[in-house]
């Protein structure tokens, strides 16, 4: 069980994939009859994915920024290392 995970781990953007498909499946079926108040129920399937994507994009938007930043920082740190050997010398 673990070679095929770890397989599937090195995926890239599988954890959008699989969070895309839970979010089709819960708005297709659990918000489709949403309770509303006075006891009528109420078709909220785009509401639910609307929101689910908008948290997805924010979701990518946020790693993206962050792998940027840390790449600055990286090749930031490894400068000020050559620098210092440098000056070892």
């Amino acid at each position: 069980i673990e070679r095929p995970l770890a397989k599937l781990g090195k995926v890239d953007m599988l954890s959008v994939c699989v969070a895309l498909i839970v979010l089709m499946i819960t708005a297709m079926t659990f918000a489709t009859q949403a309770h509303q108040h006075g006891g009528g129920h109420v078709d909220k399937a785009s509401t639910v994915m609307l929101s689910g994507i908008a948290g997805l994009i924010t979701y990518l938007v946020v790693g993206g920024l962050s792998g940027f930043f840390e790449g600055k920082l990286e090749e930031e740190e490894e400068r000020e290392h050559e620098a210092e050997e440098e000056a070892k010398k």
